[in-house]
Order: structure tokens, then C-alpha cells, then sequence
């Protein structure tokens, strides 16, 4: 099994964890997002809070953190194993599944859930009227 040798440079990471979520960049260097992570903590180098691309997607412009000014080393490098064992096909879908699925789907057959609950079961009622919301 080969092993792979991955850089991690201080400002080319930092660049990319700014421009695009880390669970991506980790997919392109062959980590976990946690793995990137640490090594990004061991480089000193900030992460977009948590929220940060939910705001870049509705249009905002959040703060960026700076890359702070660093002594350490500016590269790590990482070996790392990889198997070649090639991905396991996806089993077919059991046949009661599809039949049930189908079954759901038709409109006969769909549970329909009234806006107003009426006449609820007794504990139903109590614990409505225990929160003080009424009995029905």
C-alpha cells in the first residue's frame, strides 16, 4: 500500500478555508475535516466561525479573520497511508422498500393531519391542560 505525502502551506491554507467551506478543502487534501482543522489550529491559522457561509449565502459579507503574524514553521508535512481496497458497490434496494415506498406514494393512501386536534386522547387533554392550553 502506498503512502502520500500532503503539504499543508500556512498561506495558501488560509486562503482556502476563507474561500470555501473546510469540509471541501479537507476532500482535496484526502483528510477529514477535523484532521484539517487541527492542522490549521497548528499553523495558527483562524477559521471561519461557525454560521460564516450561511451568511456569505444569504448575501452578507462577514468579517474575515487576518492571518496572524506567526514564528512557527510556515509548512507542515504529513505522510499518510492509502489503501487501494476499491469501494464496495451499493446493494439494490430490497424489494419491500420499493413496494412500500410506492405504496406511500399514492395519494389513497396518504395520512392526512388536521389543523385542529379534535377529541384528543384523555392523556392528550390532560397534558394540554396541564400547560394551560385548554382540553380541546
Amino acid at each position: 500500500m502506498p503512502w502520500v505525502t500532503i503539504r499543508y502551506e500556512r498561506a495558501k491554507l488560509y486562503e482556502e478555508v476563507w474561500s470555501e467551506p473546510v469540509t471541501r478543502v479537507a476532500k482535496r487534501y484526502g483528510v477529514s475535516d477535523v484532521a484539517l482543522r487541527k492542522t490549521c489550529h497548528k499553523l495558527s491559522v483562524p477559521m471561519p466561525p461557525a454560521g460564516y457561509w450561511a451568511k456569505v449565502a444569504a448575501g452578507k459579507t462577514p468579517h474575515k479573520f487576518p492571518l496572524p503574524k506567526y514564528s512557527g514553521p510556515t509548512e507542515l508535512v504529513r505522510e499518510r497511508l492509502v489503501t487501494e481496497q476499491p469501494a464496495e458497490p451499493v446493494p439494490p434496494e430490497p424489494q419491500h422498500l420499493i413496494l412500500r415506498r410506492e405504496f406511500e406514494a399514492r395519494p389513497e393512501n396518504r395520512i392526512v393531519v388536521p389543523d385542529v386536534l379534535v377529541e384528543p386522547h384523555p392523556m392528550v387533554a390532560a397534558l394540554k391542560k396541564s400547560w394551560g392550553v385548554g382540553a380541546g
